[in-house]
């Protein structure tokens, strides 16, 4: 995980309070693999308004590096989330 906020993102978005906004990235996903490519700069400026980044819709976010906004690694910390989120899923259907 290259983003500079990566962990604390990831765990927020695995908490109740994101769950809502994290199935429907999941459902997204299911019928659009390919999504997080075509659609990563609005992914994350949704993500960043979502999580209440200090100017969300900015090239640079909060105090990370990036300063490209198609260079920003926070579309990589939403499909690690999803894949958890998955993996919980998958584990409560075979138990």
């Amino acid at each position: 995980m290259t983003c500079t906020h990566g962990p604390e993102i990831k765990s927020q978005l695995l908490t109740p309070r994101y769950r809502m906004l994290l199935q429907s990235f999941i459902d997204r996903w299911k019928s659009d693999p390919k999504f997080l490519v075509y659609h990563q700069a609005s992914t994350i400026l949704i993500l960043r308004r979502a999580l209440g980044f200090p100017h969300a819709s900015e090239p640079r976010c909060a105090a990370c590096d990036c300063d490209r906004l198609m260079e920003c690694r926070m579309a990589e910390v939403l499909k690690e989330a999803m894949e958890e989120r998955i993996a919980e899923q998958e584990m409560k259907i075979a138990s």
